[in-house]
């Protein structure tokens, strides 16, 4: 089933916020202009609430030409209690370990609503 969680002038990029769909406690993420993800709302690691950041952030990488850089800006989320990043996109780990990734959801634009799949 697919449910429209906001349109898509609600949120402007590196804005998050908290939704429920189906008694799932999630966190819609605004990536870019018109472009949105969604991960549980809570830590694997010891259940702290990512709704409590306030914005999306970007990391620290190396490069290919061995030098750092910042890079995925808006596609991050800190753990608000202990630094741990995902990307909100995959849902994926940054900190090498793939036990402690969160739900990612499948959300389209469609039209001026934006969606999720569940």
């Amino acid at each position: 089933m697919k449910y429209s969680v906001c349109k898509t002038n609600d949120m402007k990029p590196g804005e998050l916020k908290e939704i429920k769909v189906q008694g799932k406690r999630m966190v819609l993420c605004c990536t870019g202009e018109s472009t949105f993800s969604a991960v549980s709302a809570l830590c694997p690691h010891q259940a702290a609430n990512l709704v409590d950041v306030k914005r999306l952030d970007g990391t620290i990488e190396c490069l290919p030409n061995g030098q750092t850089g910042f890079v995925k800006c808006n596609e991050i989320i800190r753990c608000p209690r202990h630094g741990y990043e995902w990307d909100v996109n995959t849902g994926k780990a940054l900190f090498q370990t793939d036990k402690l990734n969160i739900k990612s959801y499948k959300l389209e634009v469609e039209g001026e609503d934006v969606v999720i799949y569940m």
